[in-house]
This record gives structure tokens, C-alpha cells and sequence, in this order.
């Protein structure tokens, strides 16, 4: 079942358990004989879980079909279930807002008798649980009910409240979000204020609608606030939101492809005609990409079609602006981001330091203010907006339990300082990241921070930036060794190395091998294996099996990371002092910003001139002398 937002995911979780006969579990069962008496199993998620618990969950869902148990899913996005709970399900339900006549039979059901008032449309639709809760009173009436759920909605809805000691409290951005409250999207902001102008000079016949920008495509990893930037965008404009998706057009009906078609044509039409509007299609990646479809290709290409030919219909009438957000933009067909279409692209990445930190003071209200938390934006390095809001969350439970106001220790402890691995781990830890840090100093490369804060095989990162989606065959080489340079500096600095530069998709020779591959077959930045272009498998798919059909490549492959790790191993006995010291101040600090880590650099370097490592020995990869 998909809900309206994650508010609803527990009050519907609890009213399948009191309808259903025999034991319920819930879908976290992880210990032999978890589900021996159990008929039903309700996996439900609010939120985007880490890889580590979504593969919890896919162990669960397998365990329930192994004993044939009845399976249900409850979530606001069903890409937050276990995939194979998706694809199996035998009905897809999708519980829709409220409407007024669903209001008015809360207020029977809660008040007892028959109200007279009726709530108008929007405000039955911003009905959450929570608020069904608050409007109840004892010995109330129907309409006493629906007055004060009104007035909870309006309040909502502001964004300043004024709480019982008369101090204001700004709202969670999330509910209540403008464009000037979003950090981080810099270029999505500055593109949104100017079609607010735009928009403005449209509605006073000022500017022609064939001059305004009304396509975008908005790419980033989860939690990077695409969706929130849709309803700040449409708040901001002030004008309607209509949203949709491949996955909640399909579950309008019984997941047939008839039900999606004509559920993706209403949403089009909503949108024009309550022009000017703009539309949001979340997910745009899962209709991919018809010449890639091996999997019933007529179904994918007859629903894509559906979808260039919507988009194409708004673009002849005025006043819809098309949004797609998306994970993956290079699985998009090539189609929906031609010129008339989704001609504009932004890509959104992690926000850094400075932006954290003004995220943080957003979710935080007036919770600590007076405290400088820029330490803070620094230790959450690598974190999205969402996982800030779930950090600030987790730090007001904290501050509950405690019978206490918050304070900055319990955001630091949800941030996961409070770290638990031994001395000599967090050493390890310091070290490879401290290698990462200095080789791309040294190599001239962009570094935003590091940070150690985590645990296990992910207790650490560097963040770089670049200046350029276009990279040279001298750029592909000073990536690599930055990625080695990890490893490197574990091999000079213990005499020994790890499992830390290895391990699952993401991991430094994970992307230090996509990278090498990517630039000899696609790039065409290896004159080794000359300028014919060998098409590899996206960074998530199995590359492995792709450099196994290819042994020439993955040979070249091979030589080329040896030839990195060489260079990797030269800046870090080099700069042996800079790695110290940079790792001395990881492990005391957690997080460094990338100021900071020049500092100790410059600080350590004795007097030498940062130059990249040594000039291009013979055989560097990615040679790109004339032939």
C-alpha cells in the first residue's frame, strides 16, 4: 500500500493489524524461528533506508516467502520496500488524500453525529494523522471538530508560529518550504527565482510565454532535496504543484499498463489546466530508455511514448513548467531531454559544510540558537538534507528522554561521535582518508572536507568538487591515484594494508576501476586501445562480468591502476609528514574541512612547491599525445 506521505505509515500499519486474524510480525526478523508462528508480515518504512538495513529487510521478505506467509507493504515510496516485495505483489493499493466527504466521516466517527461544515478540498488534503489526533476533544461536536482541525491546518501552514511562551518558531522547511529557506541548491535556487520573475512578467502580459524556461531535469542522489525544491519552487511562483511518478501512476489501478497511461494523462491535463503550474515528475529514470529495454520492450516503449507525447502536448499550450527529478540521468531516453523537452539540466550533490550548517539552523528552529554550529556542518561531511532532518529528529528524542532542552552534545551524539571502533581502528581510518586528503591537494584537486564519523567499512570519506563535467586523460590519471592513494598510504605508513580500499559497489577500487575502464572504452583517452567506442555497464551494474568478456581491456585496465598506485605510493612517501598529521587531526576532530586541511599541509610541507608527482613516466595511462 502506498501512502500520501510517511505520516500515515504507522496509523495504517496498526489498522491492518487489528483486521488481521493470527500473529503479526513485523518485516525485521532477523533470528531463526522469528516467523514460526506468524500468518502475516507488515514490512513498513518511512524513510530511505541505508543500504544496511534495506538488505536487512530483503533477508526478511525472503525468509516470509520461504514459509508462505501473507506478505504487506506500507509505504509513502514503494522503491522503499524490498524490491522483490514490489515486483511480486499481487494488488497495489494507493490510499489517497482526504477528501471532503472523508473528513466529514472522521468527524462522525470521532465527535459522534452530523457536521454541517465542510471542509474545503485543500484542507482536507493537508490532513495528516497527527492532526486527527490534536482536533480531539472531549464531549466536542462534529463541527467543533472540523473548526479546530481548520485552525490546526491554517497554523500549519504558516511559517512562524507562536508557541506558549510567545517565542516564534519558524516550521520545518520541508512542510512549509520557499526557496529562500533551500542550501545547498545553489544553481536550482538562482534557476527558480528566475522563473518566479518570469512568471510574474507572463501573468502581466509582459513577457511571452515561448520566452520561458519549462523544462528542467534535476539529478542527485536520495535525501539531496529534489523534491523539495519542487514544492519550494511552486511556493515561491506562487502557483500549483502537480506531482507524479512511474511508480504511483502505476499503482492507481491494478498495475496494468492501462492504469498508468490514463493515470499520467490526467496528471498532464491537471496541470494545464490549472496553467500556470508546474508538474513534477519524480523518479523520470524508471521509465528508461527504449533502446536499452530487454524486458517486455513493448510495454516500456508504448509507456514512454505516452510520456514524449504529454510533454509535448503541454510544450503547444501555454503555461506548464515540466520538472523531472531523477537518481541516474544517464538512463534517461535520450528523447525526454532534447531541446522542447527537458532541455535543462541540473545536477544537485551533497551539500557542503556551509550549506549543512544552514540546513541544521532550519530544522532546528529556535532550538539552540546562539550556538556556532559550523563544527557541526564540518562533522556531517557527506550527509544529505534528509539525513539532517533525521539528525535533528533523533536529537530531540534524545533531549525528551532526558526530561531536558536539547543541547549541541545530542546532535553530535546522533551524528555518530560518539564512535565506538579502538584507538587503532579510527588510526587505520585517519590514515587512509588522510591519504586521500593529501594526494589530491597535491594533485591540484578541489578537497571539501574529510571525515572519518561512521563505522566499519564506511567510517570515512574525502569529498573533492570539480570545475568540469569534461576531463582530460591527465585528470583521469591524478583521479586514480587519489583513489589509491588510501591504500597507499596504509601500505607506507603501518607496513601492511587493508580491506579498506575494497569491498562493496562504491568502494575505491570499485570506482578507481570503473573510472579506468570508462576512459579507455568511452572516453577515448587511452591511444592503447585506440578510438573505437566500447559501451561498459552504468557504475552499479556488474562490471566485472563486462571486463571478463573483454580481456584486452581488462588487461589494459590492470596496467593502468598499477601505473596509478606507483604514483600514489610516491606522493605519499613524499608528503609522509602532511598524511601524519592530517590523520593526527581526523582522529581528534572526526572531520576536517578542506581550508583546514591545506592548513596542515602547508603547515607540514617543509618549504616544498606543491607540484603534481614527478613527471608522466613512460607509459602513464591515458597518454594523449598526438599518435
Amino acid at each position: 500500500m502506498v501512502t500520501p506521505d510517511a505520516t500515515w505509515v504507522q496509523p495504517v500499519r496498526k489498522a491492518w493489524v487489528a483486521d488481521i486474524s493470527g500473529e503479526v510480525r513485523t518485516g525485521r526478523g532477523d533470528l531463526d524461528g522469528y516467523y514460526q508462528r506468524a500468518s502475516t508480515v507488515i514490512f513498513t518504512t518511512d524513510e530511505n533506508l541505508a543500504g544496511i538495513h534495506r538488505s536487512d529487510q530483503d533477508e526478511s521478505f525472503a525468509k516470509a516467502v520461504a514459509r508462505r506467509l501473507r506478505i504487506i507493504g506500507v509505504s509513502p515510496d514503494p522503491s522503499w520496500l524490498p524490491a522483490d516485495l514490489v515486483a511480486a505483489a499481487d494488488h497495489r493499493l494507493s490510499l489517497a488524500q482526504l477528501s471532503p466527504g472523508g473528513v466529514a466521516e472522521l468527524a462522525r466517527r470521532v465527535a459522534g453525529g452530523e457536521p454541517t461544515l465542510v471542509v474545503a478540498a485543500d484542507d482536507a488534503a493537508a490532513i495528516s494523522p497527527r492532526l486527527a489526533r490534536l482536533a480531539a476533544r472531549p464531549h466536542q461536536t462534529a463541527d467543533d471538530y472540523l473548526r479546530k482541525l481548520i485552525a490546526l491546518i491554517a497554523a500549519g501552514r504558516s511559517t512562524t508560529t507562536i508557541t506558549a511562551a510567545g517565542a516564534r518558531t519558524r516550521s520545518d522547511p520541508r512542510a512549509a518550504p520557499t526557496l529562500d529557506r533551500l542550501h545547498g541548491l545553489d544553481t536550482a535556487v538562482s534557476w527558480g527565482l528566475q522563473l518566479r520573475d518570469d512568471l510574474a512578467a507572463y501573468r502581466a502580459g509582459q513577457r511571452s510565454w515561448a520566452d520561458i524556461d519549462r523544462g528542467l531535469l534535476l539529478s542527485g542522489p536520495p535525501g539531496t532535496g529534489k523534491t523539495v525544491f519542487a514544492r519550494a519552487l511552486a511556493a515561491t511562483c506562487d502557483v500549483p504543484l502537480i506531482t507524479g511518478s512511474y511508480g504511483a501512476w502505476l499503482a492507481t489501478g491494478t498495475g496494468h499498463q492501462g492504469d498508468l497511461l490514463r493515470a499520467m494523462r490526467r496528471a498532464f491535463k491537471e496541470a494545464t489546466d490549472a496553467a500556470p503550474a508546474i508538474l513534477f515528475v519524480d523518479e523520470i529514470d524508471s521509465f528508461g530508455d527504449r533502446a536499452r529495454v530487454t524486458h517486455h520492450p513493448e510495454w516500456h516503449i508504448e509507456v514512454v511514448n505516452t510520456l514524449l507525447a504529454e510533454i509535448d502536448g503541454v510544450e503547444q499550450r501555454e503555461g506548464v513548467v515540466v520538472i523531472g527529478a531523477c537518481n541516474h540521468p544517464h538512463r534517461l531516453d535520450p528523447a525526454l531531454v532534447r531541446s522542447g523537452r527537458l532541455d535543462r539540466h541540473i545536477a544537485i550533490a551533497t551539500p557542503g559544510p556551509t550549506a549543512l550548517t544552514r540546513i541544521l539552523r532550519e530544522h532546528l528552529g529556535d532550538d539552540l540558537l546562539g550556538v556556532n554550529l559550523s563544527s557541526l556542518g564540518v562533522l556531517l561531511l557527506g550527509a544529505t538534507g534528509a539525513d539532517v532532518e533525521r539528525l535533528v529528529r533523533g536529537a530531540r528524542r534524545r533531549a525528551r528522554s532526558a526530561g531536558r532542552p536539547m543541547r549541541e552534545a545530542d546532535l553530535v551524539a546522533e551524528a555518530g561521535a560518539e564512535d565506538r571502533r579502538s584507538p587503532a581502528e579510527l588510526r587505520l581510518c585517519g590514515i587512509h582518508e588522510a591519504g586521500h586528503a593529501v594526494a589530491a591537494i597535491v594533485l591540484g584537486l578541489d578537497v571539501v572536507g574529510a571525515s572519518i564519523r561512521g563505522s566499519g567499512a564506511d567510517g570515512g570519506f574525502v569529498s573533492t568538487a570539480f570545475a568540469s563535467a569534461f576531463i582530460s586523460a591527465e585528470d583521469v590519471h591524478d583521479r586514480l591515484v587519489a583513489l589509491l592513494s588510501g591504500r597507499a598510504s596504509e601500505e607506507v605508513l603501518l607496513g601492511r594494508v587493508t580491506s579498506g580500499a575494497g569491498g562493496p559497489l562504491g568502494s575505491d577500487l570499485h570506482r578507481a576501476t570503473w573510472l579506468a575502464a570508462s576512459a579507455a572504452a568511452e572516453l577515448g583517452l587511452d591511444r592503447d586501445h585506440g578510438l573505437v567506442w566500447t559501451p561498459l555497464p552504468d557504475q552499479h551494474a556488474d562490471l566485472a562480468a563486462a571486463l571478463a568478456a573483454d580481456a584486452p581491456l581488462a588487461s589494459l585496465v590492470r596496467r593502468r591502476l598499477a601505473c596509478a598506485y606507483g604514483d600514489a605510493l610516491g606522493i605519499v612517501r613524499l608528503h609522509a609528514a602532511s598524511v601524519k598529521a592530517v590523520a593526527e587531526a581526523l582522529v581528534a576532530h572526526g572531520a576536517l574541512d578542506g581550508a583546514g586541511i591545506r592548513r596542515i599541509v602547508g603547515a607540514t610541507a617543509g618549504g616544498r612547491e606543491f607540484l603534481r608527482w614527478g613527471d608522466p613516466p613512460s607509459g602513464t595511462p591515458f597518454n594523449s599525445a598526438p599518435v
